[in-house]
């Protein structure tokens, strides 16, 4: 992650001072988020890079600093919401890589994580499947998105545990 994280600060020639020095507020960068991935010109995606004070005119690129500004915000609170795992889950994280996600979040947003992803797979009768995950043909029983909360509340718990 570390490596990734190197390449995309080198990519967006990002100063150290440049985006700390403001503050948005959670509300304002989910706005934004949104409002860039529908912007088709350079000149629409510029208005956006110059408020984060980046150098590139990459929708994503842009997005993704959205992203960790919204991960700096949720290290300073202890209350979250739905919206802080939305915020998380469009990283777009691949299995192998969610372990390094997680170890740049706060413990307790984890955690929060993990009672979100247990609830919903208790309220979807799907828990009693987390010990087969790694089973063959363990998800003819499932729709695609109770597997995908299934995989993260095993991921989460695994990671929790260590």
């Amino acid at each position: 992650m570390s490596n990734l994280k190197h390449y995309i600060l080198e990519r967006l020639k990002l100063t150290k001072n440049s985006i700390q020095q403001q503050s948005f507020t959670d509300k304002e960068m989910r706005e934004d988020y949104i409002k860039v991935a529908f912007t088709t010109t350079k000149a629409e995606k510029q208005v956006y890079a110059e408020k984060y004070d980046i150098k590139t005119n990459k929708f994503r690129d842009i997005q993704i600093v959205i992203l960790d500004e919204l991960r700096k915000n949720r290290h300073n609170k202890t209350d979250f919401t739905f919206d802080d795992i939305q915020d998380f889950n469009r990283y777009d994280i691949k299995d192998h890589d969610y372990q390094q996600y997680l170890d740049e979040e706060s413990i307790d947003f984890v955690e929060y994580m993990f009672n979100h992803y247990e609830e919903v797979a208790v309220k979807h009768n799907i828990i009693k499947y987390a010990n087969l995950i790694n089973a063959k043909n363990w998800n003819y029983r499932m729709s695609y998105s109770q597997r995908n909360i299934l995989k993260k509340y095993v991921m989460l718990k695994e990671y929790l545990k260590k």
